[in-house]
């Protein structure tokens, strides 16, 4: 599990969604991250962050809000899928659930095996080693996953510089 907590992923593009199980309408969008100082994301039907070194910029709807930079992804989808340090699963003090089982897979995929590090409730989440991201955690509340693009789309990059 250090290899995912220590990786840093970079010039990644794809889509979210985050469904929960008591019915609230589900979450999509797209992002693009090249590094923790350089991300954007667009959640369909809701807000547009794009956060670079020098400024951010959220806009929902036609408003249209300039600030100072994001010092720190929100903590939100895509973010802990996108960059696992970020997610609540490697049982440290703050976390939420810990790994306790993981199965390699094809493809350089693995399935962990998560426990709830205050009760019985289990979930599992998947990992992929290539990219160094998580693709999918699904717990008995919710399930996130993403879709990186195999070629990162150079026009959602771009916005990044």
């Amino acid at each position: 599990m250090s290899e995912l907590l220590s990786a840093t992923p970079h010039d990644l593009t794809g889509r979210f969604e985050t469904s929960f199980h008591t019915g609230s309408p589900v979450e999509t969008g797209a992002f693009a991250f090249r590094d923790r100082d350089h991300w954007f994301v667009a959640v369909d039907g809701g807000p547009t962050i794009l956060s670079t070194p020098r400024s951010s910029t959220t806009t929902v709807g036609k408003s249209t809000e300039s600030g100072p930079p994001m010092r720190h992804l929100p903590s939100r989808a895509p973010w802990d899928l996108i960059v696992p340090s970020t997610a609540r699963i490697f049982g440290r003090p703050d976390d939420d659930w810990m790994v306790v089982g993981a199965q390699p897979s094809d493809h350089g995929l693995i399935e962990l095996k998560l426990a709830r590090t205050d009760g019985d409730e289990r979930a599992t989440a998947l990992a992929d080693q290539r990219c160094g991201v998580l693709l999918a955690i699904s717990t008995p509340s919710f399930h996130q996953s993403a879709v990186v693009d195999s070629e990162p789309n150079q026009d959602l990059l771009a916005k990044l510089a």
